[in-house]
């Protein structure tokens, strides 16, 4: 039987593998630009003026189309989509379909919703499809997480220093100028303090769980984002992604012990993070007294929820509203109607007259009836839910620490905030949840995946695990 000539056999492995490099890195690096621009808008926003900067946003929005473009139209047979995929795009497309509702049909808020509330999902999407060896993942991971650890570092400055009149200026500009007991909330490289939380949050979320779980050797800037997101986190004065962040991290543990999977290193590692985490915050408060103080009362107001301004607003105001005009109108409003672009330009709504409750509604799952109706804020919670189970968007992915720490904490962050809407911080986010999910490809053909995503184990034959 002929066989065919190793040597050729050979030579197609390796220009296979040179191909999936280039690929890989091409994608790799339209991704860090990406994250470049979307983790710097507000410092760049204030370098750039108000006519260079929207050259720059469209320009990144443009480089992030292709990349959806060539991850869907690109072949890859291997390939097919999981359930949790198909209610990701089915989401993509009701919030297209939303944009041509007659009310928000030709303004400004259906052209700026569809970026900001599809354009992130869809490049996690597409990212999920394309054929991205582990070690390109893992290198584009380490230059996401530069990124980050440069932005939490500006936050952590901004909070024990204090904002520069530029900064100043910038927040009240886009009013976001938000006090917590008598402290100022950060914007760090973005605009508002909202997006600023949600960004350390999820960097917290990620990189807790690689250490803890699965234990990141090597990875220094993996433990240095770590200690800059957590403490940039705490400073941040906004308790919802603290919070969100505590309890993915909490079930995730909870879930591995009931089902036997945890040991004693993970035990350790915990010991370790929380003995680090407290002598940290004791220093802080020995030179921040001010601002460690108003952080103490932040998390503490929970327990006096009667007390506390934010949460009656929310239960007497936000919420009813918010509920009445869902089920006045259960199909929704139309894209953008709600969330982050319909503060920016409340006129602009047709919920202008409903500011708390329409306009901000101060729950991702209602800011989704609102603008594309019941039927979208249920596929929001089956996506998740999916997402979970599967540990990604292919059929042939299974489930991952970092995909459900992931998803769990978007999941509970927006049960008070709509934060799905901050283009920013959430085209980071998709991306590295695609990133971490163990779709990724390994680079040597004959390789499979471990359950991270990020190192994939060799496939030896029986004699050779006899050898080694």
């Amino acid at each position: 039987m002929h066989r065919g000539h190793p040597c050729r056999v050979n030579s197609d492995s390796e220009r296979k593998v040179i191909a999936l490099r280039l690929r890989g890195s091409g994608a790799c690096l339209a991704v860090l630009m990406i994250s470049l621009s979307r983790l710097t808008g507000g410092i760049l926003e204030r370098l750039l003026g108000s006519n260079l900067w929207p050259l720059v946003a469209l320009a990144t929005d443009a480089v992030a189309l292709a990349l959806i473009l060539w991850g869907l139209l690109r072949p890859n047979p291997g390939f097919a989509w999981s359930t949790a995929g198909k209610l990701g795009w089915s989401i993509v497309l009701l919030f297209a379909i939303g944009s041509l509702h007659p009310n928000v049909l030709g303004t400004s808020l259906s052209v700026y919703s569809l970026r900001s509330m599809i354009l992130p999902l869809a490049l996690g999407l597409a990212m999920s499809r394309m054929e991205i060896s582990a070690a390109a993942a893992k290198r584009t991971i380490g230059g996401i997480l530069l990124i980050a650890t440069f932005g939490l570092m500006v936050g952590m400055r901004q909070a024990i220093w204090g904002l520069t009149p530029g900064e100043t200026s910038m927040l009240i500009a886009n009013g976001s100028t938000y006090l917590a007991h008598g402290e100022s909330r950060v914007p760090g490289l973005f605009t508002s303090g909202q997006e600023f939380s949600l960004f350390a949050g999820f960097i917290a979320t990620w990189t807790t769980t690689r250490i803890l779980v699965q234990g990141a050797r090597g990875e220094k800037f993996t433990y240095i984002a770590w200690a800059a997101s957590l403490a940039a986190l705490s400073l941040s004065l906004q308790r919802a992604p603290l919070f969100a962040c505590a309890a993915a991290i909490s079930i995730l543990l909870l879930t591995k012990y009931l089902r036997g999977k945890a040991h004693s290193r993970i035990a350790v590692r915990v010991t370790a993070l929380i003995a680090f985490s407290t002598g940290a915050f004791s220093l802080l408060s020995a030179t921040q007294p001010d601002r460690t103080a108003a952080v103490l009362k932040s998390i503490g107001s929970v327990t006096q929820l009667s007390e506390d301004d934010s949460f009656q607003t929310r239960s007497i105001e936000t919420v009813p509203v918010a509920l009445r005009l869902i089920l006045h109108r259960p199909e929704g409003y139309g894209t953008g109607s709600s969330g982050p672009n319909a503060s920016a330009d409340p006129t602009a709504s047709p919920l202008y007259p409903h500011i708390l409750g329409g306009i901000v509604a101060d729950n991702g799952y209602l800011m989704f009836a609102l603008q594309i109706g019941i039927l979208g804020a249920l596929l929001c919670l089956l996506f998740f839910c999916f997402t979970i189970r599967r540990g990604g968007f292919a059929r042939s992915s299974g489930p991952t620490e970092l995909v459900t720490a992931l998803v769990t904490f978007l999941g509970l962050v927006m049960l008070l905030g709509g934060y799905w809407g901050l283009v920013g911080a959430m085209s980071t986010f998709w991306i590295l949840l695609a990133l971490s999910s163990d779709l990724i490809r390994p680079e040597v053909p004959g390789t499979v995946q471990s359950t991270d995503g990020l190192s994939p184990r060799i496939r030896s034959s029986p004699h050779q695990s006899r050898a080694q």
